[in-house]
């Protein structure tokens, strides 16, 4: 129960997506630890495409929970690596995770290196130094 209502805000965020999504439940990731439950978009459905017109593989709405843009993305092991990073983030950051996010999009994209790719909490998730 430790840290409960620290996550509490990111989890319900987390919940909703999955329901809005429509995701199933997804048991095949060997890297994420067992407090983490991962799901899959339903392919062709409106959360696939919008995953695929941005070009995201995955997301990581809270500590415990990982939406992954289809099953081969799923199964790759350099993004459970990534997306274990941003479950580690939002353990040390809890409910200011997104504003702290938002944070390094908006300060990454004014520097001109756009808001994802120089975003400091990806160049972390992708193993970069600052």
């Amino acid at each position: 129960m430790e840290g409960f209502m620290w996550h509490l805000p990111m989890n319900m965020v987390a919940w909703l997506l999955v329901k809005l999504t429509r995701a199933d439940f997804y048991d095949g990731g060997e890297y994420l630890d067992g407090w983490v439950t991962e799901y899959v978009v339903p392919r062709g459905g409106w959360a696939h495409r919008l995953f695929k017109r941005s070009g995201f593989a995955a997301i990581t709405p809270s500590a415990s929970c990982v939406i992954y843009c289809d099953v081969d993305c799923a199964e790759d092991v350099n993004l459970q690596m990534h997306e274990l990073e941003h479950v580690e983030q939002h353990r040390k950051y809890g409910p200011f995770f997104l504003p702290v996010y938002i944070y390094h999009a908006v300060r990454s994209r004014l520097r001109g290196e756009g808001w994802y790719r120089g975003n400091a909490l990806e160049k972390e998730a992708r193993g970069e130094r600052e």
